[in-house]
């Protein structure tokens, strides 16, 4: 019996030594050496991750658009030459396919019979496609449409499904590794549209949204933002090239197509402005609306306090923005006070200089709710009598 368990053993511990991970060394005379090839020269790599990173309404979307036309009609690229047709698969969920993406495609000159959509339906029914889950079936479907040559997902965090936390470089890789090893195999170029953070940096490669594994896995990172001269041009910058020279920037503007009654891409020619360019004049502008919205938020609240909803309301006649009128609260320290309960309750901000103790019993059962019910907003001196004994914690940042 005993030898009988060795030997089970033994075999077993042979089976597994046979299954266990071996380290392979190649030498490199071995390896036949391979050149790397463009869709769009120094910009779109075939067989790799490329991420375009920019702000909403600088035209990302129509700009993928653009790129399909011109893979699908095979016409070529603003600083390259005419190309064979291939496929593009969209797979986007932000944009409407039959009245966005069409339209645009049509409008750039694309062939709309090479340029396909992907869906995922589960039991007869259309769900949000999960990266993660989803790659397996994705792939069959390309390799059954055949001779495509570009995969466009827009956008990427949109699209990594609920157990993968885009701010974790081991579950983001968990996405970009396969979609790489699928760009290869299949012979595909992958564009991934990103939004960026909400940091400050004036540094591109930091500015993109989630972890840095993207911008890591990606070969090439485009960035596009407004002219820092002329915010009706566009600009597209090459942020990072692991696989070739930074080739110069391009400007394009976006102009209406009147057939299709979408926006278009008018190409202009090379750009002095850099990725990092980009966002120092965003940062800029957001610094100097920031400033503004400072500027008149401490002097609306200067003889006293008001309702979150009436400052809102007030800050939007003037063309601030939400954005804006938070970054004025948090700089000027403004603070506020929950008024009233249930859905007929508010928030009441006031400038730390101008708080004054109120008594904790005291109510106005009209506070904040002008900008609920349209009544006539109280006179801001009312909102906060002199009363010396109000506890001071009632207030908050």
């Amino acid at each position: 019996m005993a030898n009988n368990f060795e030997e089970l053993s033994a075999e077993v511990q042979e089976i597994f030594e046979g299954r266990a991970p071996k380290a392979i060394a190649r030498k490199l005379s071995d390896i036949q050496r391979e050149t790397v090839s463009w869709l769009w020269p120094s910009f779109l790599p075939d067989r790799k991750l490329t991420i375009l990173d920019g702000m909403p309404g600088v035209g990302k979307s129509t700009l993928t658009s653009e790129i399909a036309a011109r893979i699908t009609s095979g016409k070529g690229f603003p600083n390259g030459n005419a190309i064979e047709p291939k496929g593009v698969v969209f797979i986007a969920v932000e944009d409407g396919v039959a009245d966005t993406i069409k339209p645009r495609v049509l409008a750039a000159g694309g062939n709309e019979e090479h340029a396909h959509f992907i869906h995922i339906e589960l039991d007869g029914n259309e769900i949000t496609p999960d990266l993660e889950v989803h790659l397996p079936a994705i792939r069959k479907t390309i390799e059954e449409i055949g001779n495509v040559g570009l995969l466009i997902i827009d956008p990427i965090m949109a699209l990594l499904g609920n157990s993968v936390d885009s701010y974790r470089d081991q579950d983001v890789r968990k996405v970009t590794t396969p979609l790489g090893r699928l760009a290869e195999e299949l012979n595909l170029a992958v564009l991934i549209v990103r939004h960026p953070n909400k940091g400050s940096s004036n540094n591109s490669l930091l500015r993109g949204g989630g972890s840095m594994a993207f911008i890591g896995a990606a070969r090439v990172g485009w960035v596009v933002g407004k002219n820092p001269e002329n915010p009706d041009i566009r600009v597209l910058a090459i942020s990072k090239s692991n696989i070739g020279a930074m080739s110069e920037s391009l400007e394009f503007k976006l102009v209406n197509d009147e057939t299709y009654e979408c926006a278009r891409i008018e190409w202009l020619g090379s750009s002095k402005f850099s990725a990092d360019n980009l966002y120092e004049s965003q940062n800029s502008e957001e610094k100097s609306a920031t400033e503004e919205a400072c500027d008149w938020l401490e002097e609306f609240l200067s003889q006293g306090g008001m309702d979150k909803a009436t400052i809102k309301r007030e800050a939007l006649k003037l063309g601030i923005s939400d954005k804006a009128l938070r970054l004025a609260r948090e700089k000027l320290g403004i603070q506020s006070r929950r008024q009233g309960s249930g859905t007929s309750h508010t928030s009441m901000w006031a400038l730390p200089s101008t708080l004054v103790p109120q008594p904790a019993t005291y109510a106005l059962s009209n506070v904040g709710t002008s900008a609920l019910n349209g009544h006539e907003s109280p006179n801001q001196s009312a909102l906060f009598p002199d009363a010396s004994d109000r506890p001071s914690n009632m207030w908050e940042r």
